[in-house]
């Protein structure tokens, strides 16, 4: 593996070979974990930046937080720095981001709150790191899963964006470096914000998408078929939530299938995304 001419150190020390070898087994004992072992690392990093097994399994994967500067990298600069920055980082937090810490459990409450205001009543459990299940080298720490009483589920991710500043959310979309910007009366996340690439990568969307989805053919041998199909419509729920219901047209079919069940086979494995 090569990091360009203006890596920190370009010396050969393995042969082509050997560093193949080195990769695979890196990958086979580090990364490509089973299911039993991605959810003992999400039990076990509850705490997230307070825990150390949490700090090194990030480390090995591009994690949400890191997903925006992934994307936007300019291909044409040196990857020296940032190589550095998501491998090597030394920052574990600032007085900005241990008081967003303090504040995360009254912010949790107050959404609480507000959901109840609006008829809805809202459980939140606290998340570690969550590997994705096909792609293992991706992971992502929400500060929490929610589950509403109509069989809902999502992800609350928290923010202290003003920082104690003497300004609120409308003043501080002025700033064009900020967040969030003022849309026809609404502020709405910006789609080039690191933000916006961070709440992407935690969640799936699926209509449009082509999806390969496996399928048990014989129920009494329990064998299975995958088979590969465009998701073409959403017939009811929210997209990307447990209970939502999708027309999906398979491959050689003419008619589609209403789906209900697509979130579930996602997060089991058994749903995969073709257009990747």
């Amino acid at each position: 593996m090569a990091y360009g001419p203006e890596a920190l150190d370009v010396t050969e020390d393995v042969s082509s070979s050997e560093l193949a070898t080195l990769q695979t087994k890196f990958l086979d004992n580090h990364v490509n974990l089973s299911s039993n072992q991605c959810q003992i690392i999400s039990n076990s990093t509850i705490n997230q930046s307070q825990s150390g097994l949490w700090y090194a399994e990030r480390k090995k994967r591009i994690t949400a937080s890191n997903f925006g500067l992934v994307v936007k990298r300019n291909p044409s600069l040196p990857v020296q720095k940032f190589v550095k920055t998501l491998l090597y980082s030394t920052f574990h937090g600032n007085r900005h981001t241990r008081n967003g810490l303090l504040q995360e459990d009254t912010t949790i409450e107050e959404y609480k709150l507000k959901m109840a205001e609006q008829k809805e009543n809202v459980v939140i459990e606290r998340s570690g790191l969550i590997i994705h299940p096909q792609h293992k080298y991706l992971a992502g720490s929400p500060d929490g899963i929610v589950a509403t009483s109509g069989g809902e589920s999502g992800l609350i991710e928290i923010k202290n964006l003003l920082h104690s500043k003497p300004v609120n959310l409308w003043q501080a979309s002025e700033n064009p470096s900020f967040c969030l910007e003022n849309s026809n009366g609404n502020l709405n996340l910006k789609s080039n914000h690191n933000y916006y690439y961070q709440r992407r990568k935690k969640t799936a969307k699926f209509v449009g998408r082509c999806i390969r989805h496996e399928w048990i053919v014989d129920e009494d041998t329990q064998e299975k078929q995958w088979y590969t199909g465009t998701v073409i419509s959403l017939i009811s729920g929210c997209d990307g939530h447990i209970n939502a219901v999708y027309e999906v047209v398979y491959d050689g079919e003419d008619e589609p299938y209403e789906i209900d069940h697509l979130m579930q086979d996602y997060h089991s494995g058994s749903v995969t995304f073709a257009d990747i």
